[in-house]
């Protein structure tokens, strides 16, 4: 059986108030029924519209409408897409007449009598000058959600209409008198001239439904909750403010199910239970319409959480002891990086690092019907820094590690502290070059040896960085002469500068072979040979540019030569 509910007028005969014509001051009024807030579809929503003259009971009018739906500017153009919507007016003694609004727009007929007419006069439905008792029901059926507006206008008409037959007396009423009015009514409106027009609004709503299907109402800490109910169609907004933070809405629009999935909080002396509001709208209904809500409880064993506390870093290589207030199982979310020594579930444990990283610790624990865990304790291994360092330094150098130096060649272990507090080892691999010492023995009237001139017999000493980088320590054995005494045996080097060849001509010395050595400005050694005197050419190609020293020694004599490399 289909539900019927009072509602406000959509049908309106109001007239304009304050509008004067043709020297009427009276202003008709209608008395509707109140709007609801909202109607569900397929609900049959009946009003009734009463008219009251205040006088005006001659003035021929018609009744012009339309209907809107979701838009307020462009009418409907068939009322069956929507719904049905009807009215009924008592024509006569007891007898009732209902027709029915199909188009969009268009005008209300009357049937006081016999025929069907567009314009009437007033009196015919005055309740004011005269209890006609002619109310106007209107019913509506609307199939599909939204908002809808119904506007009348009513409308006076120039033509006067013809009479009906039938006849009143006015109750002497102020405006009205105690003459007798004839009824008029025309098939159409002459000119027809808005005199008031009101507008209803209607918001349908598609009714939703919601139910508990399925699901636990409690749940140990940690559990996963799952909970599930059933929607009717396109029931699927889901109002999530009312919902605990834990809780996350799934809809599944093929089986018309929302499941509410999360996971439980830990228990609270202070709040062992949460109560919820779990609503859902039709996403198809105006936003006007209200949702569907049931209230949900869902309570938490009695089962605390273990709370692990102690230090949360260690080094490699290290332990440390972690507490718990419960006793319980404990695991490490990586073992590789830290390592649980534990012999029976205990409040206590031991971790180890094994190798640097981050890992969680856990406890678990069992309370009656629940097994929890406890939250994620955030654990770091900080790396042990090991080092080898391979360094050289010369003889009068200290290689320094922190606090100690090192002037001896071998290896040495240092252990310092990283900026985590763990070891930093230092392995050092120390290697000492010595200062090179060279020295030449010149004998000349005078010697410039690196631009310096020595023109006095002595030892001369020059510091040079040897190719090592250290120090290259050469000693002059200077000799001065007041003659060069090698014209006995008349030897010549030639050519000087020399690019490719030396060439040495002995001259008158005796001895077959001659020991030659020849040095760098550095005193280092770079040719030594024992030539005859045949073999008198010293290739010097490969020698790099500079100056070069000569030493030719005889049995007798100990001749020394400068030339120039280039």
């Amino acid at each position: 059986m289909m539900r019927k509910i009072k509602l406000s007028s959509v049908l309106v005969f109001v007239l304009l108030f304050g509008y004067t014509m043709k020297g009427f001051a009276q202003i008709p009024t209608v008395q509707y029924t109140p709007l609801a807030a909202h109607y569900y579809t397929h609900s049959t929503i009946l009003d009734t519209a009463r008219v009251y003259s205040n006088g005006l009971i001659d003035q021929l009018c018609s009744i012009y409408y339309s209907i809107f739906k979701n838009d307020t500017l462009t009418p409907v153009t068939n009322v069956a897409d929507f719904g049905s919507i009807e009215y009924t007016v008592r024509s006569y003694s007891s007898n009732y007449l209902t027709q029915s609004i199909t188009n969009g727009t268009g005008y209300l007929s009357v049937k006081p009598l016999f025929t069907s007419y567009n314009a009437f006069t007033l009196g015919i439905f005055d309740n004011y000058c005269v209890a006609r008792n002619r109310p106007v029901m209107l019913e509506m059926v609307f199939d599909k959600p939204g908002y809808y507006k119904f506007y009348c206008e009513i409308q006076s008409c120039s033509n006067s209409g013809s009479s009906t037959g039938t006849s009143f007396t006015a109750n002497g009423a102020p405006s009205c008198g105690t003459g007798s009015h004839t009824d008029y009514c025309a098939s159409s409106c002459t000119n027809p001239t808005p005199l008031y027009g009101e507008a209803l609004y209607l918001t349908i709503c598609e009714q939703g439904s919601i139910a508990f299907s399925g699901g636990n109402t409690s749940y140990c800490p940690g559990e996963a909750v799952s909970l599930v109910y059933t929607l009717n169609n396109f029931n699927y907004q889901i109002d999530t403010a009312g919902l605990p933070l834990w809780l996350t809405p799934v809809i599944d629009t093929v089986a018309n199910t929302l499941t509410l999935t999360g996971i439980a909080p830990p228990y609270n002396p202070l709040h062992p239970s949460y109560t919820f509001p779990v609503s859902a709208k039709i996403s198809v209904n105006p936003i006007a319409c209200p949702g569907s809500s049931i209230n949900q409880t869902i309570t938490i064993i009695n089962a605390p959480s273990p709370v692990i506390s102690g230090t949360n870093n260690i080094c490699e290589g290290s332990s440390v002891e972690l507490l718990s207030n419960l006793k319980g199982t404990w695991s490490s979310s990586n073992t590789t990086i830290a390592e649980i020594t534990q012999s029976a579930p205990d409040s206590t444990v031991i971790i180890t690092g094994l190798s640097d990283g981050n890992v969680n610790i856990f406890c678990e624990t069992s309370t009656g019907e629940c097994t929890v865990n406890s939250l994620p304790f955030a654990f770091t291994v900080n790396p042990v820094f090991k080092n080898t360092v391979s360094a050289t330094i010369c003889s009068n150098e200290y290689y320094n590690i922190g606090s100690s130096s090192y002037d001896i060649e071998g290896t040495y272990t240092n252990t310092l502290t990283s900026g985590s507090g763990c070891d930093s080892i230092i392995i050092l691999n120390l290697a000492v070059n010595d200062t090179a010492f060279y020295e030449f023995w010149m004998t000349d009237t005078s010697y410039t040896w690196n631009t310096i001139t020595y023109p006095v017999t002595g030892d001369y000493t020059q510091n040079f960085v040897a190719s090592n980088g250290c120090d290259s320590v050469v000693t002059l054995h200077l000799t001065i002469t007041a003659g060069i005494d090698n014209l006995d045996y008349e030897i010549r080097v030639f050519p000087n500068p020399a690019q490719d060849d030396i060439h040495i001509d002995f001259g008158k010395v005796p001895e077959a072979e001659i020991a030659i050595n020849i040095f760098d400005t550095y005193g280092r050694k770079v040719y030594q040979s024992l030539m005859s005197k045949q073999e008198n050419l010293i290739d010097v190609s490969s020698f790099t540019t500079g100056i070069y020293i000569m030493e030719v020694n005889t049995d007798k004599y100990l001749y020394h030569y400068q030339f120039r490399k280039f």
